[in-house]
């Protein structure tokens, strides 16, 4: 028996259908690359950055035509939540993979731990009461999982 390291085995996702939450930047932009490098067709989402989900579908679409695009939706507000497969049945016919990558970001000064900024932010049903203390504080980092 061998101890080479197992390689990858290539995975195929032509014709599926993926919805990334989170897409436009940082890690879920990586994830779409990598999705659609694979052959998937992605509804990109994003809550604040239109601009870089837009870039990111065009980037997309210029590889491969009408493979990509991007919608904004803030999912706190659940009642937004069903537009959101609504729109990928709309544009792809279907909806296969979900990666719900989205969070919110605080970004904390170099050297700070989330402790020492005041309050600690890490599951989405703490978002609301984070953000809420966070309009009166100012006080209110990510926390690692």
């Amino acid at each position: 028996m061998s101890a080479e390291t197992p390689r990858p085995v290539p995975v195929t996702l032509t014709g599926k259908v993926v919805l990334v939450t989170g897409a436009a930047r940082r890690v879920g932009a990586q994830i779409a690359r990598v999705m659609h490098a694979a052959g998937a067709n992605l509804l990109l989402h994003y809550h604040s950055s239109a601009e870089d989900a837009a870039a990111l579908a065009g980037e997309f679409n210029a590889l491969r035509p009408d493979s990509a695009q991007a919608t904004g939706a803030d999912l706190l507000d659940v009642a937004q939540l069903p537009e959101l497969v609504s729109k990928a049945v709309h544009a792809f016919g279907g909806l296969d993979i979900l990666i719900n990558n989205a969070s919110t970001f605080y970004p904390t000064p170099s050297g700070a731990s989330p402790r020492s900024t005041g309050t600690i932010c890490s599951a989405p049903t703490s978002r609301r009461r984070c953000s809420s203390r966070r309009r009166r504080t100012r006080r209110c980092a990510n926390a690692p999982d």
